[in-house]
């Protein structure tokens, strides 16, 4: 029995049991709200009970291709647990399989223990805690997206369908999906792909005219925003400077790319490609179509004038910009040939993807509402772009104001699940930084031996 007790097979049954149990976690100790929370989770809970319970398809703009598939946690909430107690854990069933998905995928292509720490970033260092928590959209796209890519580059054609499907739920992620064909047309030459973009058009279409009676009418018409202190708000469509959106979306505080997923700043291709193996190729074409398609979703939501996803945690639209992310940093924690400096930003990019996936699963913004909503949000803008009023940064001002007191956790609205939670999380940590920290304080042992010997020798020090 010990002969197979090596460290590789308890490094891997750790790594399994860390995701695993975060997932279990996430489905018990987190808050899964669809009615509380109102916005697009409510209208697509009544579709489903419209739908479902009346027979009767509503001609609201969010798209049924996504929560039709959560009809069987419907008719099980009939049976036990309600409607809403399941239908609030659907994202994170989805996240689940999308995780069983990927690892069996993957699993003869990327190296076992980079391709668990992707996993185990994913699942608990990343935005989807957040998500998972709520009945929105993104996470059916995201994941079907990632899936369905993954299935395409290791040869599985009908991965597209799981593609087309995701952008059908949401329509502007056609941009993304353009750009990724656009990259396979090139670098294949086949010209049948462009039907994959003619699919989901006609997706789209398809269920508008049925919702609707008009193929064109996508029900964001007369959408617009409310009047605030910004120049541009109160106006519909794409109304907003592209600048001003690309670098909103990529730097602001409260919904800048590069604080919510900063392993997407690390580059990865000589990194990949020194894996070895045959695959190596196909995985940085992966990562390639993964960074194209939000590449898309940057361009198509920066003139959108509610290109921050409106009241929500972080940056809504783009979440699926953790998948790569994630696989960027596993990559880079698993480099052990690195230099210092590249240690040391290794590390600080853990921390920071840590701290998104902690703040994004027990925080959220549950204290900024009275501030960014009062007033008919006139003043939400300073949940976008200001340090304090940072979703992600914001339980550090109310911590340095009130310190770890009961004004603290109330105002945070932290409970005794949150703290286990938590607790979980720091044993993520502490697996994932240790070996780094370790190699960190072994460079800079071997970088400061010189200077010992000649500062720290006897007689080297005269008054």
């Amino acid at each position: 029995m010990a002969r197979y007790l090596t460290w590789g097979w308890l490094r891997a049954a750790t790594e399994t049991a860390l995701i695993a149990f975060g997932l279990v976690a996430q489905f018990f100790w987190l808050p899964h709200l669809i009615i509380n929370q109102g916005y697009d989770g409510q209208v697509r809970f009544k579709m489903m009970n419209t739908l479902l319970g009346q027979g009767q398809l509503d001609g609201s703009r969010y798209s049924i291709y996504g929560p039709i598939f959560s009809a069987p946690l419907w008719y099980l909430g009939q049976v036990v647990g309600g409607a809403e107690y399941w239908l609030g854990r659907y994202n994170l069933l989805l996240l689940a399989l999308a995780v069983a998905a990927l690892y069996w995928l993957l699993r003869n292509h990327l190296d076992h223990t980079i391709l668990r720490t992707f996993l185990l970033l994913l699942v608990a260092a990343s935005m989807f805690p957040n998500h998972i928590e709520n009945y929105y959209g993104e996470v059916f796209t995201a994941l079907c997206v990632a899936v369905g890519l993954t299935l395409v580059v290791f040869r599985r054609r009908w991965g597209w369908v799981g593609v087309v499907i995701g952008v059908a739920n949401a329509p502007a992620t056609l941009a993304g999906l353009a750009f990724v064909t656009a990259k396979h047309l090139l670098q294949h030459r086949r010209l049948r792909v462009i039907l994959v973009g003619v699919a989901a058009g006609a997706l789209i279409l398809l269920e508008s005219w049925v919702r609707r009676g008009d193929p064109f009418n996508s029900g964001y018409g007369h959408d617009g925003g409310a009047t605030t202190l910004m120049p541009f708000s109160g106006h519909s469509g794409f109304s907003y400077p592209f600048l001003f959106g690309v670098f909103s979306i990529l730097l602001s505080f409260g919904k800048g790319l590069f604080f919510y997923t900063p392993g997407i700043l690390l580059p990865v291709r000589k990194r990949l490609l020194a894996l070895g193996g045959a695959a190596r190729r196909q995985l940085l074409d992966l990562y390639g179509y993964w960074m194209l398609f939000l590449v898309g979703l940057v361009v198509i939501y920066a003139k959108w004038w509610a290109w921050y996803g409106g009241w929500f945690w972080g940056p809504r639209f783009f979440l699926i910009a953790s998948i790569p992310a994630s696989l960027a940093l596993a990559v880079w924690l698993h480099s052990r040939d690195q230099s210092l400096l590249a240690n040391v930003v290794t590390l600080a990019v853990l921390l920071l993807t840590v701290w998104v996936g902690l703040d994004s699963a027990i925080f959220g913004q549950h204290d900024l509402s009275p501030v960014c909503r009062s007033n008919g949000y006139r003043l939400e803008t300073l949940c976008f772009y200001t340090l304090d009023f940072s979703a992600l940064f914001h339980p550090f001002s109310m911590y340095w104001i009130h310190g770890f007191t009961p004004i603290f956790i109330a105002k945070e609205q932290l409970t005794t699940d949150s703290f286990w939670y938590a607790g979980y999380i720091g044993v993520v940590l502490l697996y994932l930084a240790a070996p780094l920290v370790w190699r960190i304080v072994r460079q800079v042992t071997a970088l400061m031996r010189p200077a010992v010997k000649v500062y720290l020798q006897p007689g080297a020090w005269r008054v």
